[in-house]
């Protein structure tokens, strides 16, 4: 990595107030609404994509080229394949999408900070990188650490910012209503109640102007 970025770097570009959350509560699903809001066109990398996700039959429906990079073992030999495997750390291709769901929380500070950079990197011009994660200003936030993989909880402002930092113009969508099974109708309830996010999805998309 070129620098480490320090927190009062994030600080600074946070208090400039740039980047202002938007809501959005339809569609309800996360998936559903980045359906709607992108096109998977041209070179789409799916960063922690697991086996024939979401973003893979997104990326065929729209007519884009797809690439996957995991390190599950099974997903790993599915890739290969089917000649979809891209080693992210080490590519040298360029592409116009990246898009990395619910893994982000899963890296150590110092990966997600490599990961930022390196998408950065190996963006075309007016590439976007697309990363979503829990939004633990929600109730469901308490079941975070029942995940033993998951890492430091992501801040969505800090988040925001930090991806600035790197060049990206940054939007952020706070995003998902769960109203099944029924607890998860109540929890809205007690979100409103105790003052919380309604919201439990963080979605960042970063474009390189």
């Amino acid at each position: 990595m070129k620098e480490t970025k320090e927190y009062h770097q994030i600080y600074e570009k946070r208090k400039q107030g740039k980047v202002r959350p938007k809501k959005i509560y339809w569609p309800i699903e996360p998936l559903k609404f980045l359906d709607e809001k992108l096109e998977f066109k041209g070179k789409v990398l799916d960063f922690g994509c697991l086996k024939e996700s979401f973003f893979y039959k997104k990326t065929l429906k729209d007519k884009g080229q797809y690439k996957g990079f995991d390190i599950d073992k099974n997903t790993v030999e599915w890739l290969e394949k089917n000649s979809f495997f891209e080693d992210f750390w080490n590519t040298k291709e360029k592409f116009d999408l990246i898009i990395a769901n619910h893994v982000y929380e899963h890296l150590e500070p110092k990966e997600r900070e490599k990961f930022i950079e390196k998408s950065f990197e190996v963006l075309n011009k007016n590439g976007k990188l697309v990363f979503a994660f829990p939004n633990v200003m929600n109730l469901s936030g308490i079941e975070y650490w029942k995940d033993r993989t998951h890492k430091t909880p992501p801040s969505p402002l800090d988040e925001a910012s930090f991806s600035e930092l790197f060049g990206f113009k940054t939007e952020l969508y706070l995003v998902g209503l769960s109203f099944f099974p029924p607890k998860y109708f109540f929890r809205i309830i007690a979100n409103f109640f105790f003052g919380f996010s309604s919201l439990h999805s963080c979605v960042l998309i970063c474009s390189k102007n």
